[in-house]
């Protein structure tokens, strides 16, 4: 959508996200949750140096509620600079 608010805190997905949201609806796959990645704490090998972070989407019906997430590492894709702030990956 044009002109479209990005989320302003971790509570929100924003204008965007809200309307793609309602797509992922309509075909059956699970929402966003958050528009801001956060920080996951695992640990594939202690011998490299990967920083995990994660996007986090659900599926809900009546009986539960699923949840999945989009991980990457953001050593080497992006997303978290040196002191572990958040950098903005466009």
């Amino acid at each position: 959508m044009r002109d479209s608010e990005d989320a302003q805190d971790q509570t929100a997905t924003g204008e965007c996200e809200d309307h793609i949201n309602r797509m992922r609806l309509e075909v059956g796959l699970p929402v966003r949750v958050d528009y801001f990645f956060s920080r996951a704490y695992l640990k594939a090998d202690a011998n490299f140096g990967a920083r995990y972070v994660r996007l986090s989407f659900e599926r809900r019906d009546e009986l539960q509620t699923k949840r999945y997430w989009l991980v990457w590492d953001a050593t080497t894709v992006g997303g978290l600079l040196g002191d572990g702030q958040r950098a903005l990956v466009r």
